[in-house]
């Protein structure tokens, strides 16, 4: 079976099955093999590849906007069968489909490109490898410890083989409270981890206002969950004006100006 392999750093690789034994090739801007100018046939394959290769870019960016993802570095590799060479060209666009749709682009990807006219499929692989900054515990954190700065660290991950929650630079950790122990240099995973809610939505609250030595307190309710410094809604219970405050201590938030 041919295989066809591309990598992600500015060089595509290929390696190919042909009667007179096996033998490597670097393509850069032409297709050369050792003597001879590649065919048109296998043209066709390095167009697809192509296509395919920027196809598997592009879900990956959707799923890190998707997760919120802070800035990450990745590796793609991706591979076509031999029997694409074979195949037809497409008389209509080409389209690109991850197999198992419930499965995050990372790690071994399946992919099915297929086209209409004419009629054909085939089945192509991508294996995704992601970096990210990612939280770990400093040191041993016991069950039922609110996590301050001084509890984590960030580290650079590949993160294809997780197969758990984790948290991100871009996502807090601090203030939230751990369910389980974790033990230092571990990953913080989303299942150890539980929000501290200083204020629960619908629950009565003290609103603080303040501006210069001027303070002045009133009732109000909740209209949102909120953790130590979030911003959340509250609503005056005298005027029934909604305000945006942050949550300072238990049962008490303080209105921005």
């Amino acid at each position: 079976m041919v295989y066809v392999f591309f990598a992600q750093k500015g060089k595509a690789e290929a390696e190919g099955v042909f009667p007179q034994g096996k033998r490597d090739f670097n393509i850069h801007s032409r297709f050369f093999f050792p003597g001879l100018l590649l065919t048109a046939l296998f043209t066709s394959v390095f167009a697809r590849a192509g296509e395919f290769e920027q196809q598997v870019q592009k879900d990956l960016q959707t799923y890190a906007r998707q997760m919120a993802w802070p800035e990450y570095r990745q590796e793609i590799n991706t591979w076509l069968p031999g029997k694409a060479k074979q195949l037809p060209e497409c008389g209509q666009e080409i389209k690109f489909s991850v197999a198992n749709q419930s499965r995050p682009p990372l790690g071994r990807v399946h992919y099915l490109i297929s086209c209409a006219s004419p009629k054909w499929q085939i089945r192509a692989q991508a294996k995704i490898k992601v970096w990210l900054d990612v939280w770990h515990a400093k040191n041993d954190i016991g069950v039922d410890q609110v996590i301050n700065t001084g509890n984590v660290y960030l580290k650079n991950i590949e993160i294809s083989r997780l197969n758990r929650e984790f948290f991100t630079a871009g996502q807090k950790v601090e203030n939230k409270r751990s369910i389980r122990r974790i033990r230092a240099g571990k990953i913080i995973n989303g299942g150890q981890l539980q929000n501290v809610y200083l204020v629960k939505k619908g629950e009565e609250v003290l609103i603080r206002a303040q501006q210069g030595n001027f303070v002045a307190t009133m009732k109000g309710m909740a209209l949102e969950n909120g953790m130590l410094g979030e911003k959340i809604k509250v609503e005056n219970t005298s005027s029934k004006k909604k305000v945006q405050a942050r949550v300072t201590e238990n049962g008490i938030v303080e209105t921005i100006f």
